[in-house]
């Protein structure tokens, strides 16, 4: 009986042991990422780091811009004439423009787009001074 009992736990030590060894590491590399397009790494909330008038500063601390995944976005900017706060968007990357409720509003990306930063420009008539360029500089939030 005590040589059964030996046995038995030789037994269960090995079969132990080898699920041990078999759940090991996996040596196998892990996928590389693909990179991301600019349509995903547009799509997100921004942080507005600023924005300029026809050159000027503008108090843009109340200032919030989100492209979403779904390709809606929400804009909350005061002061800026004509720019549309809610709609859909889509990414055209012949001339790397940020097209606005099927074109009614195209703003164009100055630089390269990373998910850490886009920069934009929306542009509007004005009566009395032409065409005015608004630059908006967003950063991660």
């Amino acid at each position: 009986m005590k040589n059964l009992h030996s046995t038995i736990k030789s037994v269960v030590f090995m079969l132990l042991l080898s699920v041990l060894v078999a759940c090991g590491s996996d040596d196998t590399p892990a996928p590389t990422p693909q990179p991301k397009t600019p349509t995903e790494m547009i799509a997100k909330s921004w942080r507005v780091i600023s924005v300029s008038k026809g050159g000027q500063p503008v108090n843009s601390t109340s200032f919030q811009i989100a492209f979403r995944s779904n390709n809606t976005y929400g804009f909350t900017t005061t002061e800026i004439p004509g720019f549309p706060s809610e709609g859909n968007w889509q990414h055209v990357s012949a001339g790397n423009i940020i097209r606005l409720d099927n074109g009614a509003v195209d703003l164009r990306v100055v630089g390269t787009i990373t998910e850490t930063s886009l920069v934009f420009e929306y542009t509007y008539p004005n009566n009395k001074m032409g065409d005015v360029v608004v630059r908006f500089t967003l950063g991660s939030p």
